[in-house]
């Protein structure tokens, strides 16, 4: 079980804590907060265990409610869709990078590819991921984290954040509320437009940061002028597609218990 205290900063510039406890996991590698509903607006936090993720939601009391222990792998930058992100809208998307893929989690517990195909690979794929703001084609920017401390850094030693501007993204064809994605090696960003009719475009790339970058953690985007928030979804219960699973079971259960009975009946009769 893992313990953290994250800290918390009230708008006087206060600071205070909270323990929270996360068990079920190697470490956590991953957080992002559901801005869409669908998880009650909570804190969601994923780590690793046997080879897949664990994906929990913790509330403002700090009490850990677990959404699947049976999520692909995944790590990096995770982000929560906003409503119109097609068939995905209100679930956490997280990547990996070893095959390549993008992911969806649904608030039940279920999950899902999005897109595939992209450059695969320790180090390689992508890691980074952020959704394109209401308000942003008007102006804003794109921001990451580039940790590369090698030569090629402009800054040994301190690392350095990459900046895309609206202009150019728009440019390239990004629209607002579509999925970007970042690749660890490079920078190599993709544009994932998923509509209301359900469908999903393959991945375009819409841009390279250099051979040297580095990039990990969250794809930031914000607008200079924010657009108004689309409205948020209906909460789910958290983990309530867990049980499907075991539905053959149950049923074969019932089926065999009315046989018995059934049986019964007719011997007393005899």
């Amino acid at each position: 079980m893992l313990r953290t205290k994250p800290p918390a900063v009230t708008a006087l510039g206060d600071s205070a804590s909270f323990n929270v406890a996360v068990a079920g996991v190697d470490t956590l590698d991953g957080i992002a907060f559901d801005v869409s509903g669908r998880f009650g607006n909570r804190l969601l936090v994923a780590g690793p265990r046997a080879g897949q993720t664990v994906v929990q939601a913790i509330d403002c009391k700090g009490r850990a409610t677990v959404v699947t222990t049976s999520a692909p792998p995944m790590e990096g930058g995770l982000v929560v869709a906003p409503p119109g992100f097609g068939p995905y809208g209100g679930a956490l998307i997280g990547t990996d990078d070893h095959s390549g893929t993008v992911i969806a989690i649904r608030a039940e517990g279920t999950s899902e590819v999005v897109a595939s195909g992209l450059p695969a690979g320790p180090d390689v794929g992508p890691d980074s991921a952020g959704f394109v703001p209401p308000g942003f084609k008007s102006g804003g920017a794109a921001y990451v984290a580039d940790h590369d401390v090698g030569a090629g850094n402009a800054h040994p030693g301190t690392g350095t954040v990459l900046r895309l501007p609206a202009t150019q993204l728009t440019a390239a064809g990004v629209s607002e509320g579509d999925l970007l994605v970042a690749d660890e090696a490079g920078g190599t960003t993709f544009a994932i437009h998923c509509g209301g009719s359900g469908q999903c475009r393959p991945p375009k790339q819409i841009g390279q940061a250099s051979g040297a970058a580095h990039v990990e953690g969250h794809l930031v985007l914000l607008a200079t002028h924010p657009g108004a928030s689309p409205r948020p979804l209906p909460a789910a219960r958290l983990g309530g597609a867990g049980g499907i699973q075991f539905l053959p079971y149950a049923v074969g259960v019932v089926i065999i218990a009315a046989l018995y009975l059934l049986y019964r009946r007719q011997t007393r009769r005899r």
